[in-house]
């Protein structure tokens, strides 16, 4: 149905109250559906009509835009035939095998449905690579798949502001507006989404999906977006890559011109007051190497334009390139950090090669300018490549990073959220192309070296977008996910909401910016509460595969 604004301190309240109510946080478990205005729910039956509840109806109208930027619209969230959801309340006989018997979960306690405080789906222009009509009925290609979105405001546990006045003088100068209070950064990738995977062709017309064939993207590219205090896209562009160089990795450039490059898995991280990106590009760098460069902004006037002549330019630097080994899915840290005689190492980037051992690494050092030559960071690539090694042949389990900047929490730790999907291989299945049925784990690691792993929460889904219900029982399916979940963005952010009587006061929430099925982008809140309460500590010296375990009850 439409997409609406929510009442985030009503529905805070909701869930600490059912937090609050079990015996312990370790048997948590789905507790009562939190409806979000725009989750409409769909019957076995009307599965086969999917179209009646996907007309004008679930067009995303925005509310009132922020600094006069006209929000973009599009489709609401999709419905997908029934094996792209977990099927967390199938009954066990019923379950997949990966999912039982001696399948270990982090202190053997099955999956749990996590409910947001606000969730909206996230719009992109598509466009200028896709031509939908307005009389055609079908979704694009790909909504955007794994987005990481950021706030470009401090939180109270920064140790100095994000970004410099400098960096995002641009930005405010496209919006015509002084500070980004309220505004939200963002990196989508769109390309070899896996929307239609596995559908036969009456599947695809029956929940509307693109007719162009699996496996023939209409584009690849990174998307950079800015979002308004409601989560509305009001600004998207390309990320582009200024070929200052003759070679990016193992790829010729034309030197001078601006091509367009593949950011696989992109994800934003501040550092020394400006915003980055990382990502893989296996063509010029291999599959086990992750970049990241600094994004630039340049605000020009676009005299071919017949309305808003402000245009905005997102580009990356082939001289910026900065290369570290070993892997993906690595986590950044850039504030807070702290050596082990107490000072703050303020100029060093460093990365969560490894959630399990725990294993955090220097990327960068205050010698680092820009158009370093390859050779100054070979000393780090170095013992990280030896490091990597050592790990390699530890006791370890199967969980992995997701989120690509560790922020801070509380005064003492930095927080991450990683992931296990199962079964391990990434193997094509009937599920998915590569990996499925994922879960997540908020953990918490050490500020001060040498940083340890401090705590860490039972596994969760994200609640599926759309609601299912049984036309025998009428019973709630709301209690699951979709087969896919990939959390790539991670941060803290203020919102003013009302307490008990009605004053508006200042609360934390936890942002995570998700993909969906490889195929949609989300961003949803959750209170910071709510995470503290899940949360649990660890015993001194202990890794995550000391807490694996098989599951202690297999009733879901």
């Amino acid at each position: 149905g439409m997409q609406k604004d929510y009442d985030i301190s009503t529905s805070s309240q909701r869930n600490n109250e059912n937090l609050k109510n079990n015996a312990s946080r370790a048997s948590y478990e789905t507790t009562k559906q939190v409806q979000t205005t725009y989750m409409t729910p769909i019957t076995k039956n009307d599965a086969n009509n999917v179209s009646k509840y996907n007309t004008d109806v679930d067009l995303m109208q925005m509310n009132e835009p922020s600094n006069h930027q006209p929000p973009m619209t599009c489709k609401g969230p999709r419905l997908y035939p029934p094996i792209k959801y977990y099927g967390l309340s199938t009954p066990l006989s019923q379950k997949p095998d990966f999912l039982t018997g001696d399948t270990l979960y982090i202190r053997g306690k099955n999956p749990f449905v996590l409910q947001p405080d606000l969730r909206k789906k996230m719009c992109i222009d598509t466009s200028s690579w896709e031509n939908l009509s307005d009389d055609n009925d079908e979704y694009p290609f790909s909504d955007g798949q794994n987005p990481s979105v950021v706030s470009f405001s401090s939180t109270s546990y920064d140790l100095e502001d994000r970004v410099s006045a400098e960096s995002i003088r641009p930005i405010e100068d496209y919006l015509e507006s002084p500070g980004l209070h309220e505004i939200y950064g963002s990196v989508v990738y769109v390309g070899g989404a896996q929307c239609s995977f596995d559908m036969s062709d009456d599947q695809r017309k029956r929940y509307r999906f693109s007719s162009i064939p699996f496996g023939n993207p209409p584009t690849t590219r990174s998307l950079f977006l800015l979002l308004n205090k409601d989560f509305d896209t009001i600004f998207q562009g390309t990320i582009e890559l200024l070929n200052d160089l003759p070679k990016w990795g193992k790829i010729k450039l034309q030197e001078g011109a601006k091509t367009i490059p593949k950011l696989d898995d992109p994800r934003l991280f501040f550092f020394r007051g400006e915003l980055w990106v990382l990502y893989r590009n296996g063509e010029g760098f291999g599959f086990e190497s992750q970049l990241h460069n600094k994004i630039h902004f340049d605000m020009v006037e676009d005299t071919t334009a017949t309305t808003n002549k402000r245009k905005l330019n997102v580009y990356i630097k082939a001289s910026e390139t900065v290369t570290s080994c070993c892997g993906r899915n690595m986590s950044m840290l850039t504030h807070g950090s702290y050596n082990s005689n107490h000072q703050q190492d303020e100029h060093f980037l460093k990365t969560v090669t490894w959630v399990d051992p725990l294993s955090v690494q220097t990327v960068l050092d205050s010698s680092y300018v820009s158009n370093s030559s390859p050779g100054k960071l070979s000393q780090y690539i170095q013992i990280q490549k030896q490091e990597n090694k050592k790990l390699r042949g530890k006791r370890k389990s199967d969980i992995h990073g997701t989120n690509g900047y560790m922020v801070p929490f509380g005064n003492d730790e930095y927080l991450g959220i990683a992931h296990f999907h199962r079964p391990e291989h990434r193997k094509k299945s009937p599920y998915a192309l590569h990996g499925h049925h994922y879960t997540h784990a908020f953990y918490t690691i050490s500020q001060n070296e040498p940083h340890v792993l401090k705590r860490i929460s039972n596994e969760f889904i994200f609640q599926a977008l759309h609601s299912w219900v049984s036309d025998d029982t009428k019973d709630d399916k709301g209690g699951d996910g979709e087969v896919i979940q990939f959390a790539s963005g991670l941060d803290i952010v203020q919102r003013s909401v009302p307490d008990e009587l009605g004053n508006l006061v200042t609360r934390n929430f936890v942002m995570i910016s998700y993909g969906v099925n490889d195929c949609e982008s989300v961003v949803a809140l959750f209170s910071e509460e709510t995470v503290k309460y899940l949360l649990l500590d660890i015993e001194s010296g202990q890794q995550v595969v000391d807490l694996m375990m098989t599951a202690q009850s297999q009733i879901y």
